[in-house]
């Protein structure tokens, strides 16, 4: 009886506590996008044990999760996206291995890269495969997290020969892959499907390699970080310090945009939230994608961005800019 009357006499209380947890804590199934900001590049590497002082910055796109406070609010500001949660392939484990296992990638291939073309000793000493991504029109017992060894008895050197390979397939033929996972090797099995036209295994392979350096170099990503998007503003710091050019010298350099180990670049997603970040930090120069470069210049003349937007295709487009911006300067 207490008890009944202790909840009366501060039911509006009561009230305004549980439609508080329900507007600040109750999850959508939704995801908020919007304005992002920049990550200094220098700070994520070091190169004989020194971190370089430069200006080059990531930009990244905030993301939040979906309460019924946090929708009101995207709904009410065209600056936020309020986007619909799709299914996810795999569980929130897996979607971490993999996103940090890209990131991983992407630092490789930045490095590979930005060596070679600094005309620095780089060798690569292993290169393993792994499976991050399992497609659901997938038909194989692969797991996330195997490594593949071989194909039908041929033992796969790396990512192209592993394509190569595939090719040599028929559709609908089923494909006997020796796998390890947890330092277990085991036996399992893929069938060839085609996408679009395409001879497809099923899985999205991702390569971990070590390599042998002069000069030694460190990444030092935050565990919370990952995604391969930043691979270019990656490879273009590693190589200003390689160099020793300090092309960022009064300038704030941001961009984004995927590598290979070609140097061709990328494109990316929520390209207008990271334009709207790089206004926000008052970046002076923004390299994007070509790919994504109409809908960052559409954002960059709405807001008026005081920011000079340069599109890229390949590593060297980036390089010459700030060449002759360089020589323009002298």
């Amino acid at each position: 009886m207490k008890l009944i009357k202790l909840i009366k006499k501060n039911a509006f209380l009561l009230l305004g506590m549980a439609i508080t947890l329900f507007l600040f804590f109750f999850p959508l199934p939704f995801t908020i996008e919007g304005p992002g900001g920049l990550i200094s590049v220098g700070n994520r590497f070091q190169i004989d044990e020194e971190t370089t002082e430069q200006n080059y910055y990531l930009a990244y796109v905030s993301e939040y999760k979906a309460t019924p406070m946090m929708y009101l609010y995207a709904k009410l500001h065209k600056n936020f996206l309020i986007v619909e949660k799709r299914e996810q392939n795999g569980t929130d484990k897996e979607a971490s291995y993999r996103n940090h296992l890209m990131l991983e990638e992407a630092n490789q291939d930045a490095l590979l890269y930005a060596y070679l073309k600094a005309g620095k000793k780089v060798s690569l000493l292993e290169e393993e495969i792994y499976v991050t991504y399992i497609d659901q029109q997938a038909k194989t017992d692969l797991k996330v997290g195997d490594k593949i060894i071989s194909i039908d008895e041929e033992k796969i050197r790396d990512k192209n020969h592993l394509f190569e390979v595939i090719q040599t397939k028929e559709v609908g033929e089923k494909l006997g892959i020796v796998v390890e996972n947890k330092k277990k090797t085991m036996q399992k099995y893929a069938e060839i499907i085609e996408v679009e036209g395409k001879k497809k295994i099923g899985f999205l392979p991702t390569l971990k390699r070590k390599f042998e350096v002069e000069p030694q170099i460190t990444f030092l990503f935050d565990k919370s970080e990952s995604g391969a998007s930043g691979g270019f503003m990656m490879t273009l710091a590693i190589y200003d310090a390689l160099i020793n050019a300090n092309f960022s010298k009064n300038l704030k350099i941001a961009g984004t945009g995927t590598i290979d180990s070609e140097g061709n670049i990328g494109e990316i997603g929520g390209i207008q939230y990271k334009i709207l970040g790089a206004i926000k930090e008052k970046a002076d120069i923004f390299f994007v994608p070509k790919e994504n470069y109409e809908e960052a210049l559409k954002t960059l003349k709405e807001k008026k961005g005081n920011l000079e937007l340069i599109r890229v295709s390949h590593f060297d487009e980036a390089l010459a800019y700030l060449e002759d911006r360089e020589q323009m300067a002298k």
